[in-house]
């Protein structure tokens, strides 16, 4: 059996391209309506209110009756789902992404290219809050340097973040052993002002088979 420290291990191993990808490629997930910057120190502090405003804009985004106007539909590859849940006027936006391959098999290399557009500057400081679930259960929740995590993953794309298009993609080897269930991880990334830069939404499904 996995322990909790062993199974946050590999969750953070497991989505750790998805981490550098959410800050950069992450205008797209867990907050459709109202996203609050204050909201997210609250968020990181207590887990009443954020846990539950989290889950409640998670299943609001991906509800498939959900026609709300400006809501991205989820991308789907195989087991695989990705959403933004940004505004159409956040300073980063993705478009598409793609996984390589797919489904994701354990002990091989997965390759995430994602493309996307940035409005406004984004400069150092910038960062983002990721939380990984099962079901009903968080098992992690951390605080990533955005530029600092770009930066040891050696991609194109670099802070300061200069407005235009982005095309990049990212390689990793996942771990042997992944346990069958599906994981959700939501993502919130901020500007160094602590202002709303990017939301985004994934779905892992390890239990479905190839």
């Amino acid at each position: 059996m996995f322990t909790s420290i062993t199974l946050n291990k590999r969750i953070i191993s497991l989505l750790f391209f998805l981490v550098i990808n959410l800050i950069l490629q992450p205008p797209s997930l867990t907050v459709q309506g109202s996203r609050w910057t204050s909201k997210s120190k609250l968020y990181m502090q207590s887990d009443s209110d954020s846990v539950l405003d989290l889950s409640n804009r998670f299943m609001h985004n991906f509800n498939p009756d959900n026609t709300d106007d400006g809501a991205d539909k989820p991308i789907t590859q195989g087991n695989f789902v990705f959403q933004d849940c940004g505004l159409d006027t956040d300073p980063l936006t993705i478009s598409s992404i793609k996984i390589d391959p797919s489904p994701p098999k354990a002990g091989q290399n997965l390759t995430v290219r994602a493309t996307g557009t940035i409005r406004r500057l984004i400069e150092d400081g910038a960062y983002a809050v990721v939380t990984v679930n099962v079901g009903l259960v968080r098992l992690l929740q951390k605080t990533f340097d955005v530029c600092e995590e770009l930066r040891k993953a050696d991609v194109s794309l670099q802070c300061p973040m200069e407005p235009g298009d982005f095309d990049i993609a990212y390689e990793i080897t996942l771990p042997k052993e992944i346990p069958p269930v599906t994981y959700r991880i939501d993502a919130l990334a901020y500007t160094t002002d602590d202002d709303d830069m990017a939301c985004a939404n994934f779905s892992v499904d390890f239990s479905r088979k190839p």
